[in-house]
Protein backbone atom coordinates (compact mmCIF):
# COMPACT_ATOMS: atom_id res chain seq x y z
CA UNK A 1 0.00 0.00 0.00
CA UNK A 2 3.08 2.87 0.82
CA UNK A 3 4.27 1.89 -2.43
CA UNK A 4 1.42 2.44 -4.02
CA UNK A 5 1.17 5.76 -2.75
CA UNK A 6 4.41 6.40 -3.19
CA UNK A 7 5.21 5.64 -6.31
CA UNK A 8 3.12 7.99 -8.55
CA UNK A 9 4.92 10.67 -6.46
CA UNK A 10 8.15 9.32 -7.76
CA UNK A 11 7.26 9.55 -11.01
CA UNK A 12 6.02 12.44 -11.35
CA UNK A 13 9.77 13.84 -9.85
CA UNK A 14 11.50 11.68 -12.72
CA UNK A 15 9.18 12.69 -15.53
CA UNK A 16 10.18 16.62 -14.67
CA UNK A 17 13.04 17.52 -17.10
CA UNK A 18 16.15 18.91 -15.02
CA UNK A 19 17.86 21.67 -17.07
CA UNK A 20 21.49 21.37 -17.42
CA UNK A 21 23.73 23.09 -15.19
CA UNK A 22 25.24 26.43 -17.00
CA UNK A 23 28.90 26.32 -15.29
CA UNK A 24 30.12 22.89 -13.95
CA UNK A 25 33.82 21.38 -13.25
CA UNK A 26 34.42 18.01 -14.48
CA UNK A 27 37.64 16.02 -13.58
CA UNK A 28 38.63 12.64 -15.29
CA UNK A 29 41.56 10.53 -16.34
CA UNK A 30 39.11 8.94 -19.30
CA UNK A 31 40.43 10.19 -22.72
CA UNK A 32 37.49 10.59 -23.68
CA UNK A 33 34.39 11.80 -21.87
CA UNK A 34 30.86 13.79 -21.65
CA UNK A 35 29.24 15.60 -19.19
CA UNK A 36 25.84 17.29 -19.60
CA UNK A 37 25.90 17.57 -23.06
CA UNK A 38 29.67 18.48 -23.58
CA UNK A 39 32.19 16.03 -25.27
CA UNK A 40 35.99 15.81 -24.89
CA UNK A 41 38.02 13.55 -26.66
CA UNK A 42 41.95 14.36 -25.45
CA UNK A 43 44.65 13.23 -27.96
CA UNK A 44 47.82 11.70 -25.40
CA UNK A 45 49.80 8.85 -25.18
CA UNK A 46 49.58 8.53 -21.09
CA UNK A 47 46.73 8.31 -18.98
CA UNK A 48 46.24 11.22 -16.81
CA UNK A 49 43.64 13.94 -15.47
CA UNK A 50 42.13 16.19 -17.58
CA UNK A 51 39.49 18.97 -15.97
CA UNK A 52 37.09 20.53 -17.98
CA UNK A 53 35.43 23.91 -16.42
CA UNK A 54 32.57 25.43 -18.12
CA UNK A 55 31.19 28.97 -17.64
CA UNK A 56 28.09 28.52 -19.78
CA UNK A 57 28.02 29.65 -23.67
CA UNK A 58 30.75 32.26 -23.27
CA UNK A 59 33.20 29.37 -22.99
CA UNK A 60 35.39 26.98 -21.15
CA UNK A 61 38.54 26.01 -19.68
CA UNK A 62 40.69 22.26 -19.93
CA UNK A 63 43.07 21.92 -18.62
CA UNK A 64 45.39 18.47 -18.93
CA UNK A 65 48.18 17.57 -21.43
CA UNK A 66 47.98 17.12 -25.53
CA UNK A 67 45.35 18.34 -27.55
CA UNK A 68 41.66 17.87 -27.30
CA UNK A 69 38.78 18.32 -29.54
CA UNK A 70 36.11 19.84 -27.21
CA UNK A 71 32.10 19.98 -28.81
CA UNK A 72 29.85 21.98 -27.06
CA UNK A 73 26.13 21.85 -26.06
CA UNK A 74 23.66 22.56 -29.03
CA UNK A 75 23.24 26.28 -27.20
CA UNK A 76 24.80 28.57 -30.15
CA UNK A 77 22.98 29.48 -33.31
CA UNK A 78 23.05 27.16 -35.75
CA UNK A 79 24.85 28.41 -38.81
CA UNK A 80 25.85 31.60 -37.94
CA UNK A 81 29.53 32.62 -37.24
CA UNK A 82 31.25 32.69 -33.88
CA UNK A 83 34.90 34.57 -32.55
CA UNK A 84 36.20 31.50 -30.59
CA UNK A 85 39.75 32.55 -28.72
CA UNK A 86 41.99 30.09 -27.27
CA UNK A 87 44.72 31.01 -24.73
CA UNK A 88 47.11 29.65 -22.52
CA UNK A 89 50.59 30.04 -21.66
CA UNK A 90 51.81 29.68 -25.13
CA UNK A 91 49.23 30.42 -27.61
CA UNK A 92 46.56 33.27 -28.16
CA UNK A 93 44.47 32.67 -31.14
CA UNK A 94 41.10 33.61 -32.47
CA UNK A 95 39.63 31.87 -35.18
CA UNK A 96 35.95 31.73 -36.78
CA UNK A 97 34.09 28.75 -36.24
CA UNK A 98 30.46 28.04 -37.32
CA UNK A 99 27.97 26.56 -35.50
CA UNK A 100 26.67 22.76 -36.47
CA UNK A 101 22.74 22.41 -37.65
CA UNK A 102 22.21 21.70 -33.93
CA UNK A 103 24.12 24.78 -32.82
CA UNK A 104 27.70 23.20 -31.32
CA UNK A 105 31.16 24.09 -32.01
CA UNK A 106 33.74 21.86 -32.29
CA UNK A 107 36.88 23.29 -30.93
CA UNK A 108 40.49 22.46 -30.97
CA UNK A 109 42.18 22.92 -27.70
CA UNK A 110 45.99 22.91 -27.32
CA UNK A 111 47.23 22.10 -23.82
CA UNK A 112 50.64 21.63 -24.43
CA UNK A 113 53.13 18.70 -25.17
CA UNK A 114 51.46 15.58 -24.04
CA UNK A 115 53.70 14.13 -21.14
CA UNK A 116 54.90 11.01 -22.08
CA UNK A 117 54.15 8.97 -18.76
CA UNK A 118 50.96 8.53 -16.51
CA UNK A 119 50.11 10.17 -14.18
CA UNK A 120 51.54 9.73 -10.33
CA UNK A 121 54.34 6.98 -12.17
CA UNK A 122 57.82 6.53 -10.78
CA UNK A 123 58.57 7.85 -14.36
CA UNK A 124 56.46 11.01 -14.27
CA UNK A 125 57.83 11.76 -11.18
CA UNK A 126 61.20 11.57 -12.32
CA UNK A 127 61.09 13.63 -15.30
CA UNK A 128 57.84 15.53 -14.62
CA UNK A 129 54.73 16.24 -15.50
CA UNK A 130 53.62 19.35 -16.82
CA UNK A 131 49.51 20.76 -17.03
CA UNK A 132 48.30 23.18 -19.20
CA UNK A 133 45.11 25.24 -18.36
CA UNK A 134 43.89 26.94 -21.83
CA UNK A 135 40.89 29.26 -21.61
CA UNK A 136 38.45 29.28 -24.43
CA UNK A 137 36.27 32.41 -24.87
CA UNK A 138 33.36 32.21 -27.46
CA UNK A 139 31.45 35.48 -29.00
CA UNK A 140 28.91 35.48 -31.70
CA UNK A 141 31.10 37.03 -34.61
CA UNK A 142 30.51 40.50 -35.77
CA UNK A 143 29.37 40.80 -39.38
Amino acid sequence: RGLMQTLPIFRDTFAKATPYPTAFSYTTSEPVYGQFDWRVSVARPALEFSTLQTQGSAGFTLAGSGTATVTTPPVHVPGKPHAVTVSNTTTNQTTQLTADSSGRLVITVPMGPANPHQAFTTEARALGSAMVTTTVRIQPASN
